[in-house]
């Protein structure tokens, strides 16, 4: 009787761990990070084109020790693109990050929504003077500690 108990314990805990992580909870970003050589710019205002709102001051998540980037931004998960502006004193700058978004699902986590780069055309169109992309993957992400979605790097304003 023990052993059987025991096989079939052992049997559940196996399919148990068979099952992928579940990894990133929240939806994907935008995370950029500035030059850490050069002082951080303060915006006065940051906005999403074709957004209802202004994002407010609030809504703008700083970076902590867990995550990646000085400012985490909402992407519109409905369009292949989302372009930001930043005003800061006496200077408005524009941000437009291109990409693409594929449902898959997970047998243990359902349904989950991966940003990727774009097959075709441009990853990023922006009126600062150097700005890199980067697309990270769902698991990617999870491993990384970064949050997921994209990342762009803002070498010089």
């Amino acid at each position: 009787m023990k052993i059987q108990v025991f096989i079939i314990l052992f049997g559940v805990l196996s399919c148990l761990s068979c099952t992928e992580e579940c990894g990133v909870t929240s939806e994907p970003t935008l995370s950029i990070q500035f030059n850490w050589r050069s002082p951080k710019p303060i915006f006065t205002k940051i906005r999403v084109v074709g957004a209802t709102k202004e994002i407010s001051p609030q809504g703008i998540k700083p970076s902590t020790e867990s995550a990646y980037g000085d400012l985490h931004l909402p992407l519109n998960l409905n369009e292949s693109q989302t372009t930001y502006i930043f005003e800061q004193q006496g200077r408005t700058d524009t941000l437009t990050v291109f990409y693409t978004t594929n449902i898959q699902n997970f047998r243990r986590c359902g349904y989950v929504l991966e940003i990727a780069k774009p097959t075709t055309g441009r990853t990023i169109l922006s009126s600062f003077k150097r700005a890199e992309v980067q697309y990270n993957g769902y698991y990617a992400s999870y491993q990384s500690g970064t949050g997921g979605g994209i990342n762009v790097q803002i070498a010089e304003l």
